[in-house]
């Protein structure tokens, strides 16, 4: 008798030890009172099943807390499956989500449904035919937002008050924009239309509104800098090079194209670039001077050496607008190979025309940095923070800024690539 006492104490114990392991795995998952599943596992919240997630507390006067909200601290990501139709109004207020992913089918985002949470970026499905007032409001981390074709109103504060967001994608399918969508958020100066410009004329943009307080408050989206990439037409075919000497696994081969469909470079013949060839000085005047549109400079340069007519018109203009002042009074030397670090100082030049604030670098992490020549320090120390000039790497693993080197075309090809591609964002 003893021991079977013995024995159902142990299987007791046992299956006391275990129960609140047991019961602490069965309360990360349920059924909400609509019927749908939630289960958190792994650092990810999922909800699935089909139709309507319910308002929680705070909408309409209702007072239910969501049931995943109790294990906020083990979950930073969502994932909403397919078949849910629509996000209840505070469902995910306050919590610490850093990711999420919105199904398609998708038709409701109730009111704060993700206010304050820690989304750095977002999608929102096509799908989606109402977001309410401050569904995605107050997002503090947030940084860019994708909002998906078929969606065609944002309406007014649905946006307001995300600080860090600079980037929007924006569909055809919008046709209205509240004045307060995107109230408060400073940082928003992009936009990318996949539209014209003709058709983001035609969106209709609440001009403005008066807060509470009297404060008139103008649309964002009227004030901001909008990228238009046209998908009413097909995109066009990739360009393709026909020159035998730049293979397509080539490191420069994606420079050389995008300096040649934009014309800013062409070939030493028909079917020949001679990337490893070097880069005169009137060429790269040149180069620059087709960027700004091949204005006619006023006067003549005092060079005696301009003896190509393909160049001189870019000299003169160079000059004037003190982008190059000569290797002397009287001569340019157009035909000479440029270096590295010439090169450089005059695209500095051609951009401190335009700005003036000018970011500086440290060059000291470069080995053969005391190579600089001093007219050239500040011109290097601008192109290496923007990430123009990179550096060579040498056998050693060391990377080298090789300032008095000359400047091959491919190098050339690759420096005007990011140079063309870098935002300058300074103060004028």
């Amino acid at each position: 008798m003893r021991k079977k006492m013995t024995a159902l104490l142990l299987v007791l114990c046992l299956a006391l030890t275990l129960l609140p392991g047991a019961a602490f795995a069965a309360e990360k998952s349920g059924t909400t009172d609509d019927g749908l599943r939630w289960k958190v596992e792994n650092g990810v919240l999922t909800i699935s099943g089909r139709g309507a997630m319910q308002d929680y507390g705070g909408a309409q006067g209702l007072t239910t807390t969501p049931p995943w909200a109790a294990w906020a601290d083990d979950f930073d990501q969502l994932v909403i499956e397919q078949g849910v139709t629509e996000v209840g109004s505070w469902a995910f207020y306050k919590l610490a989500i850093e990711k999420v992913q919105l199904p398609d089918g998708l038709k409701r985002v109730g009111r704060n449904a993700f206010a304050m949470t820690n989304l750095k970026t977002l999608s929102i499905p096509g799908s989606v035919e109402t977001m309410e007032v401050y569904a995605f409001s107050h997002i503090y981390t947030l940084e860019s937002l994708t909002i998906g074709e078929g969606i065609s109103r944002l309406p007014s504060e649905v946006f307001s008050m995300n600080t860090s967001l600079y980037i929007v994608e924006v569909p055809l399918s919008v046709r209205s924009v509240g004045a307060l969508a995107f109230y408060s958020c400073p940082m928003l100066r992009e936009v990318y239309y996949e539209g014209t410009p003709k058709l983001w004329m035609k969106i209709d943009f609440e001009p403005e509104e008066v807060l509470e307080d009297g404060t008139r408050v103008d649309n964002r989206l009227m004030r901001v800098s909008v990228n238009f990439h046209d998908k009413t037409e097909p995109d066009p075919p990739p360009f393709q090079l026909d020159y035998t000497d730049v293979v397509p696994n080539a490191w420069y081969y994606d420079a050389v194209a995008y300096c040649v469909e934009n014309q800013l470079m062409n070939g030493v013949s028909e079917r020949q670039f001679n990337p490893n060839g070097g880069l005169t000085r009137g060429m790269v005047v040149t180069i620059l001077w087709r960027m700004c549109g091949a204005p006619k400079p006023e006067q003549a340069a005092p060079f005696t050496d301009l003896t190509q007519g393909w160049y001189q018109d870019a000299v003169n203009w160079a000059q004037e607008n003190a982008i190059v002042y000569g290797v002397s009074k009287t001569e340019f030397a157009p035909d000479r190979n440029i270096s590295r670090q010439d090169f450089v100082t005059i695209l500095f030049r051609f951009i401190t025309n335009q700005y003036a604030i000018i970011n500086e670098d440290s060059i000291d992490r470069f080995p053969d940095h005391r190579q600089v020549a001093d007219y050239a320090e500040q011109p290097m120390r601008w192109a290496t923070e923007e990430g123009i000039l990179t550096g060579n790497k040498a056998a050693d693993g060391k990377t080298y800024l090789e300032p008095r080197g000359t400047t091959t075309r491919a190098q050339a090809a690759a420096i005007f690539m990011r140079f063309c591609e870098t935002p300058f964002d300074y103060l004028t």
